[in-house]
């Protein structure tokens, strides 16, 4: 205090006294300080600072009022501590694990964090788990409430209906459910159960998993929420209607495996987001969605922000039976083809879960083709027709720069998709690549969100002009015809990128099965597991990481 003003020196002086009794001088007046401790006191009339000098303390001598309030202090202090032992008995009895758990700082891997929250009932602490295997150690993450410029540019603003909002009463009613559509699962695909009764209908009666519930009083607040942007796939089950963003936020907290979430604002619907297939989320702009991260308990998952044109949506068409749906399965156990992509969806005409979080959009059709045309091909046009008439509906690929429709059997690889688009700009009236000098060839096709837009105003008046032009059924497989409605009809640019393809049907190379080229974008056919398997793994064997 010394050397400071002497208004600020001495605003009060509390001593301990040898009986434990507290004194203290409420005056602030010099003399007062000088009877209480001792000493003698001069003040500098130049600087008006405290000058001292040291003399002999004198004895504490405390009044009654000091020793009485001493007592009710400590008496208070007892029953409070009294009454925290109870509680921690009874947590303890009731919940023999929580002896185990170790409070620890979040520098420290794997251990337990325990946050304290208050309720109206009682004092209680929420733990969660710190695995280094799944969460990220080191210090709080941070995360920028600004996406950037580039996240507006990946797409013009959102103006359709959310595929989850399109689904009908009855549709959400009479869905099937198909759990017999692979004749055998991968060793190590059990965990993958087929959608039950689990699965909640999309109504204004679904309801967060019963096992979260929200603790009731004041919890941490949400650690991050940035308005207006998405963060597609890594769900970790359906989305369930609640309150808020901030609800939506702490039942992420609550359960463990949830790393970042999403909410729809128009319905609020929340979507729980994991660290599985992909390692990073891309933050994709939508002005209908608030999204964040629980990292008021530690947890978060890196983001990506898309450069313009580079933002990619893929979907694939499953049929229910067949070796397609165990193809699906290994491709995101491996975060392989689609689950690549910066978002994906897999379209069915039963309701279907492929993996966690990862159940089939229902497609109006039995899926069934003849065969037969010029090519005796697989005629499969209406049946395409249906499902872009259903991924029109859903609206998500005008959330991205472009939409890529991979067969199951196509060994595929998204990051070698995105250095070819680098040399393909984006047109007023839109550009879809040519995969093959014979022709567009269905196994990958790639189209601009421009393209998107025109085919989903022009596909009818292609299949009227056709129609007329083969005096009926064209006889068409769906990518014969939906290159000959885009470049013929409906004027889009069509480049020819031979690097997409290398398929047994347009002129392969010599030895184009070991799949080691790696300037090719995808391989194509790989029907059988062990087949796929090997052609990624020596598609990326040369590449030394190159495409990671």
């Amino acid at each position: 205090a010394f050397g400071r003003p002497l208004g600020e020196a001495f605003p009060r002086l509390r001593c301990s006294c040898g009986d434990g009794a507290l004194c203290d001088a409420p005056e602030m007046l010099a003399q007062a300080v000088y009877n209480h401790a001792g000493l003698s006191l001069n003040v500098d009339p130049s600087s008006n600072q405290v000058q001292h000098e040291e003399r002999e303390p004198l004895q504490c001598n405390p009044t009654t009022r000091f020793t009485k309030r001493a007592a009710m202090i400590a008496g208070m202090a007892s029953i409070a501590l009294m009454f925290t032992g109870v509680i921690v008995a009874v947590l303890v009895a009731s919940r023999p694990w929580i002896r185990h758990v170790r409070t620890t700082s979040l520098k420290t891997e794997d251990k337990s964090l325990a946050f304290p929250y208050r309720t109206d009932a009682a004092p209680g602490f929420l733990l969660v788990s710190q695995d280094s295997k799944t969460h990220v150690s080191g210090s709080l993450p941070q995360q920028s409430s600004y996406v950037g410029d580039e996240a507006g540019a990946l797409a013009s603003t959102y103006d359709g209906v959310p595929w989850w909002a399109n689904q009908s009463e009855a549709e959400q009613a009479e869905a099937s459910v198909d759990d017999t559509s692979d004749s055998g699962f991968e060793e190590g695909a059990g965990d993958l159960q087929p959608m039950g009764q689990d699965l909640q209908p999309l109504s204004e009666s679904a309801a967060p998993p019963p096992d979260l519930k929200l603790p009731q009083g004041d919890v941490l607040p949400c650690g991050t929420f940035i308005d207006q942007i998405d963060y597609p796939g890594n769900d970790l089950g359906p989305p369930f209607h609640i309150s808020s963003a901030e609800k939506c936020c702490q039942t992420c907290a609550l359960k463990l495996d949830c790393v970042a979430w999403t909410m729809v604002k128009v319905n609020r619907l929340c979507f729980l987001k994991g660290g599985h297939p992909r390692g990073a989320l891309t933050a994709v702009f939508n002005a209908d969605t608030t999204s964040g991260m629980p990292t008021q308990v530690g947890r978060s998952i890196p983001t990506i922000t898309r450069k313009a044109g580079q933002s990619i949506f893929c979907f694939s068409l499953m049929l229910p039976w067949g070796y397609e749906k165990g193809l699906l399965q290994m491709q995101y156990r491996t975060g392989a083809s689609i689950f690549g992509c910066d978002e994906y969806a897999v379209y069915s005409n039963q309701k279907i879960q492929v993996a966690e979080g990862v159940i089939t959009r229902i497609v109006d059709s039995n899926l069934k083709c003849k065969m037969g045309g010029e090519f005796k091909t697989c005629l499969n046009t209406p049946i395409f027709l249906k499902v872009w008439d259903r991924i029109l509906k859903d609206n998500r690929p005008r959330l991205h720069d472009w939409s890529v429709k991979v067969d199951p059997d196509a060994v595929f690889f998204p990051a070698r998709l995105r250095g070819v688009l680098q040399n393909h700009q984006e047109t007023p009236q839109g550009i879809y690549l040519n995969n093959c000098r014979l022709g567009l060839h269905g196994p990958l096709e790639v189209f601009s969100r421009n393209a998107v837009n025109a085919w989903s105003y022009g596909r009818n008046a292609c299949v009227k002009h056709f129609r007329t032009v083969c005096s009926g059924d064209c006889q068409w497989g769906e990518d014969m015809f939906i290159d000959q409605c885009l470049w013929k009809v409906l004027k889009i640019s069509r480049v020819l990128e031979p690097a997409l393809l290398v398929e047994d049907h347009c002129e392969p190379p010599l030895g184009w099965q070991d799949c080691q080229d790696p300037g090719k974008v995808a391989f194509h056919p790989f029907k059988d597991r062990d087949g796929y398997r090997e052609c990624m793994n020596n598609a990326e064997a040369p590449l030394s990481g190159m495409y990671k």
